[in-house]
Parts: structure tokens; C-alpha cells; sequence
């Protein structure tokens, strides 16, 4: 049976002290894991790994090691699990259904080579053990191998084989994405924007669309439970999908199809916020339909955005119409127009449209108001 990595106390602890595995380094082991502190982890399970390889006839010495050695492989310190991954990749599999089953082992091995010397040939091994273990479910060692391996491609400009990766990491976490929401929306997210960067594909325009609105709904369906994660992923994901809105209208290639079809993911959520949402004060009117009266002008440097566009999403009170306290959500690029969106709409008021009864029928007001705002430099 193949399950998550857990922390194995109880397992571990009652282990017989057979051979020289001693119950003081599992003892160790398992206080390491349930401190949580990373150091001791990391110390404990090198001595743990150690003890299981020196002792191959121990009852537990396969699953003592493998244990260990995912525990560094998820730590950053694989190359020290390399002794252990190699000895159970090599253990013989009296059981092929139980744990670790011959799936896992070869993925920690092949990890473990891999960040020990990056080659072509430890390259290979590791993505076919990845490809092997995508349909299967995710553990921490899968999950993070994956990261490794996408952060490696990234930092070596291969944007596609980490598009590839990111895709990879969203096909094998979707089937948990009910148990492992946070970590659904990140994967998604991820291989939306890798995809896009790479090649600037329609699928992950229509991808991003989707995740927007499966944030939407999963953030009103929580209700004021929702954790602040929710909103932020979602006002990432709302300004994404707005840039590459952008993207494709600034490169002619935002055709009518795939405009209805970006419109009709948006839709398909029930709770889809529109492009600008305001919300009336919750103990009165609704606000006023209206716009801001742009004043002074929103400015930014343009040699600042080099590719031409970008996008912000910024939620501000109204009070009597005045903007108090904007804030900005999400920035694509991130560290440009912040400050001084800030600055300017902290200076706007809110202008309603005519024939609405102020005051009777509708507010000047309003605890929140989300915006958007599209730069595209022709």
C-alpha cells in the first residue's frame, strides 16, 4: 500500500531493537519530527539512515531508510540521503504492495542521484521515475522533487522543460485538490504562468480563467472561514489572467472565439466576481454604480514594463465617495506601479451614474470596493 509521508511515531518507536538499530536513534528520530525543528530533523535522520544501512537485516532497515532519506531529500539535503536511497532501491521487494513500494524507491534514488550530480544521464532517470509516479498519489517526496527539479529548469533559463515540470506537478496534485486546496492552487498557478512565459499559449490563458474562478467559488463557498491564502491566490490569479488579457489584445491575438471561451470559463463558477466588483457597506445601501473620476491622471514609467503590459488589482473603502485606505492586491510585473497606484487613487472619488437616488436607493459608501487596471503600452 502507498501512502503519504507521515511522521511515523508509533511505528518507529515500538520498533524491536534488533541488530544495532538503536531505540535511542529512533527515539531521536521521532522526537526530531515531532519538534518539527529542521536542524534536528535533518541530524537524526542522517543518523537513522546510517544505523538502517549498516544493519541490512534488520526487520525495518528498508523502511527505517527510506523514511530518513525522504526526510533529507524534503529538506534540501539529499545529496545526503544518496547511501540510503541507493540501498533501498536495491533492497529486494518481498512485497510489492507494501510500503515503500518499488515506485517510491526508484523516485527517491533517482532524486538522490540527480541533486548529487545533475548529468544527463541522472536527468533522464529522474524524469522517468517523475513520469511513473505522476498518476499515482502525491507524497512530499513526489511533491518536492518535482519543485527541485522546476526550480533548477527556472534558474537555468529552460523555460519550457519548467512549464513541462509545472504541468507535470498540476496533473499530480489535481486528484487531491479537495484534501490539499493550497497546494492545488499553487500547482495550478504555477503551470498556468510557466506555460504562459514560455509560450505564450492560449491554454493557459484558459487556464488561469479557471483557477480565478475555482478561488472565486472555493472563497464564497468558505464564507468568513476562508483563510488569507484564498484571497491571495485569487488576486494573483485575477491579475494573471487580466495581463495575458492584455498580452493577446496587445499582439492582435485575442480572437472573438477565444474571447468567449475565456468569458464562458468565468461564468461556468457561480461565484465569479465581475471585472470590477464593489460592494455596498453590509449594513446599508448598496454603492451607487459609478466610476472614479481619474484625477489627478495614473501615471507609471514605461520603460519600466519592457514587455509592453501588465495589470493591478487594488481594493479600497469608499466614504462619501472619497477613496480611504487603497490597497493592492496583486501586481503582474510585481514592483511597478504599487506605490504609485497607491498614491493616486488615494485621490480619487467615486462619480455615480445619473438618475440613481443617492442616499435612498443606493450609498456613497462602501466597506470594499475591488478594481482593475490594465496597462498596455502600443
Amino acid at each position: 500500500m502507498r501512502f503519504q509521508l507521515l511522521v511515523l511515531v508509533g511505528l518507529l518507536f515500538n520498533a524491536p531493537a534488533v541488530a544495532d538499530i538503536s531505540n535511542e536513534t529512533i527515539r531521536a528520530y521521532n522526537e526530531a519530527l515531532s519538534a518539527g525543528e529542521e536542524p534536528g530533523i535533518i541530524e537524526t535522520s542522517k543518523a537513522l539512515a546510517a544505523e538502517a544501512v549498516a544493519n541490512p537485516e534488520h526487520s525495518q532497515a528498508v523502511l527505517l531508510a527510506f523514511e530518513a532519506a525522504s526526510q533529507l531529500c524534503t529538506r534540501g539535503a539529499c545529496k545526503d540521503a544518496k547511501t540510503a536511497a541507493n540501498f533501498v532501491a536495491n533492497a529486494p521487494i518481498t512485497d510489492p504492495t507494501a510500503h515503500p513500494v518499488s515506485e517510491d524507491r526508484i523516485l527517491l534514488n533517482a532524486f538522490a542521484e540527480w541533486t548529487d550530480k545533475k548529468s544527463s544521464k541522472t536527468r533522464k532517470e529522474l524524469d522517468a521515475a517523475l513520469d511513473t509516479i505522476t498518476p499515482m498519489a502525491p507524497t512530499n517526496l513526489s511533491i518536492d522533487a518535482m519543485q527541485a527539479r522546476y526550480s533548477y529548469d527556472l534558474a537555468e533559463g529552460r523555460l519550457r522543460s519548467a512549464a513541462e515540470t509545472a504541468g507535470q506537478a498540476g496533473d499530480h496534485i489535481r486528484p487531491i485538490a479537495t484534501e490539499a486546496p493550497g497546494l492545488y492552487a499553487s500547482s495550478e498557478f504555477l503551470a498556468a504562468v510557466s506555460l504562459f512565459n514560455s509560450r505564450q499559449s492560449r491554454m493557459a490563458h484558459e487556464d488561469m480563467a479557471h483557477l480565478q474562478g475555482w478561488l472565486s467559488q472555493f472563497r464564497e463557498a468558505l464564507g468568513d472561514e476562508a483563510p488569507d491564502w484564498v484571497s491571495q491566490q485569487y488576486y494573483r490569479a485575477y491579475a494573471w489572467r487580466l495581463t495575458m488579457d492584455a498580452w493577446f489584445q496587445s499582439a492582435g491575438l485575442i480572437s472573438p472565439i477565444h474571447k468567449r471561451n475565456i468569458d464562458d470559463i468565468l461564468a461556468s463558477y457561480e461565484n465569479e466576481d465581475s471585472e470590477t466588483d464593489v460592494a455596498g457597506d453590509t449594513d446599508s445601501l448598496p454603492l451607487c454604480k459609478g466610476v472614479f473620476r481619474q484625477i489627478p491622471r495614473l501615471r507609471f514609467n514605461r520603460r519600466q514594463i519592457a514587455d509592453g503590459f501588465g495589470s493591478v488589482i487594488i481594493t479600497t473603502a469608499l466614504k462619501d465617495g472619497k477613496s480611504v485606505d487603497p490597497v493592492v492586491r496583486a501586481a503582474v510585473p510585481e514592483g511597478v506601479f504599487e506605490d504609485n497606484i497607491v498614491d493616486t487613487i488615494a485621490k480619487w472619488t467615486w462619480e455615480p451614474e445619473e438618475g440613481q437616488n443617492i442616499g435612498i436607493d443606493c450609498s456613497m459608501s462602501a466597506d470594499e470596493s475591488v478594481h482593475s487596471f490594465v496597462f498596455i503600452i502600443r
